[in-house]
């Protein structure tokens, strides 16, 4: 299954949208590595039985690690 990645122009054009968009984007595992040394000391959040998640807020985008 195609997840359908957006172009960095699609999503300026979302972020920049009235009344805004909101929007979960898969990353490449590629992209872990240059957020690895922020996420890493983030406390896991319990947000439903057995899922955790760690937020990391980024310029105006929040990535979410999660793990189940």
């Amino acid at each position: 299954m195609d997840r359908g990645v957006p172009t960095e122009e699609t999503l300026e054009q979302m972020r920049q949208s009235d009344p805004s968009v909101h929007y979960l984007l898969g990353t490449p595992k590629s992209w872990l590595t240059r957020l690895e040394k922020d996420l890493l000391p983030k406390p896991w959040e319990q947000v439903h039985p057995g899922v955790q998640v760690k937020l990391l807020p980024q310029d105006n985008d929040l990535c979410v690690c999660s793990k189940h």
